[in-house]
């Protein structure tokens, strides 16, 4: 699907660019050049459908990607205060102070929000491989991921593992001058930041990767290897738990399905 919908907007873009002998990123602005080429019934009507299916996708989008999950969040974060749907609420209301309609105002802001997502997210997605595939050797004790107190081996420092901010951190600065610049030109830096910046998913991620097993090596986290005795939550079939090394859940053994 999102192959697709990249298609359909390049191909938008070329097509405006053929008829108006310019490059019309924006699907609203090219409903309003519609109307303005010519006020008649099927631009009207072009531009209320296509506006129609843009409201409708960004409410479905919206809800389902942003005020659901930010809900899920702030309900696991403060259980006691807010559920999911009070959580969903405040997620909604915080969305629309941050003015995001900005973020799309123009297409070199919108190509700088994009490339945000990179200098922050390849960092964090570094680390994580490194943590569950070479760090960890990809055994998990699933038990202690759902308990927040200080006997799950994953509660490191009062629930928080500074190896993990420390690599994202490291990983994060080097392509951090280069983005300044690119969101406000007015703040020069130095070539070599902008080069930095141009790969920030691909130095954010091997920098984190390798700054991440350092720290694990020189200050071990605790519980390395372990894994659940028992299938406690039914998660793999009877063949695949005796493979791990791990009783099967007793369900499972009776050959009850388990959803």
């Amino acid at each position: 699907m999102g192959a697709v919908v990249t298609l359909m907007g390049t191909l938008r873009i070329s097509a405006a660019q053929k008829i108006y002998g310019e490059s019309i990123w924006s699907p609203a602005e090219l409903a309003i050049r519609w109307m303005q080429d010519g006020y008649k019934a099927k631009s009207r009507a072009g531009a209320f459908f296509a506006g129609l299916g843009f409201f409708i996708s960004q409410l479905s989008i919206n809800t389902v990607d942003n005020a659901w999950p930010g809900g899920f969040d702030l309900a696991a974060l403060f259980p006691r205060w807010i559920n999911i749907r009070r959580g969903a609420v405040i997620t909604f209301v915080l969305g629309i102070a941050i003015n995001p309609w900005q973020l799309a105002d123009t297409a070199n802001t919108f190509i700088n929000v994009l490339d945000g997502y990179s200098v922050f997210l390849g960092p964090m997605t570094g680390m994580t491989v490194c943590d569950f595939w070479v760090v960890r050797a990809r055994k998990l004790k699933l038990s202690g991921l759902y308990v927040p107190h200080k006997s799950s081996i994953y509660w490191y420092n009062h629930g928080f593992n500074w190896r993990a901010y420390v690599s994202w951190l490291i990983g994060m600065a080097p392509a951090l001058p280069g983005f300044i610049n690119a969101v406000n030109p007015s703040i020069k830096v130095p070539k070599g930041a902008q080069e930095i910046f141009y790969l920030a998913y691909i130095e954010g991620f091997a920098l984190a990767f390798v700054v991440h097993y350092v720290l694990n090596w020189m200050f071990p986290v605790p519980g390395l290897g372990e894994i659940d005795d028992e299938d406690i939550f039914a998660t793999f079939t009877v063949e695949e738990a005796r493979k791990l090394g791990v009783l099967p859940h007793p369900r499972r053994l009776d050959g009850i399905e388990v959803a």
